[in-house]
């Protein structure tokens, strides 16, 4: 199992840091999904869409939402691997199978995903933004967004994402899981 001698604060920061630069690398992809989703913006490729987040925003648009991104995937991601592998540790006693990895994957998942879903709306809303509209800082958009709809207004599409979520913690960790007991190249007894 991943982490079984790496504590909670440990796991924090190994996943918090991963998702981090992971971030910093994906952003241009994730800012184009999220306008992409939109309908808003009317791109017909990922290059029309870049060329056009470039000649509009410059080559800083395509990181538009850096911050906000971080702010959400850093914790889902510090979170998830923290309350997975103390779990794994302690209500499955290290166990490795496939009832106490899924069920493991499925709760890491749910409260990450419960913890972060505020970052996410967030981080959508200053995705659509652009240069042809007015751009608002966070000062503006979270109070805006909780007039509009108050608490639940940051948990907007929060089922599916929650769903979504769930289902590929469990399954990246099952899948980690079983392949990890199955290959060469993770046995350690193999010397």
């Amino acid at each position: 199992m991943f982490g079984a001698d790496v504590g909670p604060s440990s796991a924090v920061m190994i996943g918090a840091t991963s998702r981090t630069i992971t971030v910093i690398f994906v952003q241009p992809l994730t800012l184009i999904k999220t306008r992409y989703e939109s309908g808003k913006f009317g791109y017909k490729s990922i290059h029309g869409a870049v060329r056009a987040i470039v000649a509009q925003e410059k080559l800083q648009g395509l990181y538009r939402g850096l911050g906000a991104t971080i702010a959400r995937d850093a914790p889902f991601s510090g979170i998830y691997l923290a309350v997975y592998t103390h779990l794994k540790k302690n209500a499955f006693s290290g166990s490795d199978s496939v009832v106490s990895t899924t069920i493991s994957g499925l709760a890491a998942g749910s409260l990450s995903s419960l913890i972060t879903h505020p970052a996410d709306v967030i981080k959508t809303r200053v995705q659509l933004q652009n240069n042809l509209t007015q751009r608002v800082g966070l000062n503006k958009i979270i109070p805006a967004l909780y007039k509009e709809a108050g608490i639940s207004g940051f948990y907007s599409g929060f089922a599916p994402r929650l769903a979504r979520r769930t289902l590929v913690s469990a399954t990246a960790w099952l899948v980690y899981e079983e392949v990890k007991k199955r290959s060469y190249l993770f046995n350690t007894n193999h010397y």
